[in-house]
């Protein structure tokens, strides 16, 4: 395998857990996860679709698009031309701006993806956790994973836990794809802040406000906020916003861990 200038090993390369096979995805009952890589003029944007079997471990993907100078009405019409306009799709949360235009251009369930310190290498290893079956149409991705690899430290000649920034668009979708199937977590709150029911002594002042979707939390420490609106279902009727509220010290302790559905 040439990748870089060399050979690389199957040492050097980072995912060795994936084939080539032909497959009907309409045949096989799993999580359909769709992932989108921003780029334009050097990078391409880059789509990736798959089924997710959670009691097989197994990804199978189907569908790839990727191309260079396409403007954010393109690729919603593109998105849109494949099939997945009413699918759920993350998307590098690099750009939300141009997430925000896709999704007024018709793809509803376009979200960010979740990113924090690691998540590349973390992404890297919750793909690994799977066997990844590739439709051989799918060249793009194909000679990705033939050439993603571990950069080497240059003073002990050894491969570090760090990839190289390249051959890497259409796993970074892909990458992006399988937190679909992950439900959001929200930091443990307070019961009783959401007055549910109190706790022990609190030191300082917490404040909450609720605009309908996202829920903020503000105390000494600092500010927590989450969108509690799903990507389905109705919207309801929503009554009019209160104002925010202010509860000094507070008695009794008890947290619980709030997801997101």
């Amino acid at each position: 395998i040439y990748a870089l200038g060399e050979f690389a090993s199957l040492d050097k390369l980072v995912f060795n857990n994936w084939r080539k096979e032909f497959f009907n995805h309409s045949d096989i009952v799993g999580d359909l996860i769709v992932g989108l890589d921003f780029g334009f003029t050097n990078d391409i944007t880059a789509l990736v679709a798959g089924v997710l079997v959670q009691s097989e471990k197994r990804i199978y993907v189907f569908r790839e698009w990727g191309d260079t100078n396409k403007t954010n009405d393109e690729i919603a019409a593109i998105i849109t031309s494949l099939g997945f306009a009413k699918s759920v799709i993350i998307a590098d949360a690099a750009e939300p701006k141009s997430i925000e235009e896709i999704k007024r251009k018709g793809i509803p369930h376009i979200r960010e993806c979740v990113k924090g310190p690691d998540s590349i290498l973390h992404g890297i290893q919750k793909l690994q956790q799977y066997e990844i079956i590739i439709h051989p149409s799918c060249v793009g991705l194909i000679t990705e994973l033939e050439n993603y690899s571990w950069q080497k430290d240059k003073k002990t000649n050894e491969y570090t836990n760090k990839p190289v920034d390249n051959f890497n668009h259409y796993i970074d979708a892909l990458r992006y794809g399988i937190q679909s199937t992950e439900k959001r977590k929200l930091q443990t709150l307070s019961k009783t802040t959401l007055s549910l029911y109190g706790g022990r002594k609190m030191a300082g002042t917490i404040e909450h406000s609720w605009n309908g979707t996202v829920l903020t939390i503000t105390s000494d420490s600092g500010t927590s906020s989450c969108d509690l609106k799903g990507d389905k279902g109705d919207d309801g009727i929503r009554g009019p916003q209160g104002r925010p509220g202010t509860t000094p010290e507070l008695t009794g302790y008890a947290t619980e861990t709030y997801v997101a559905n």
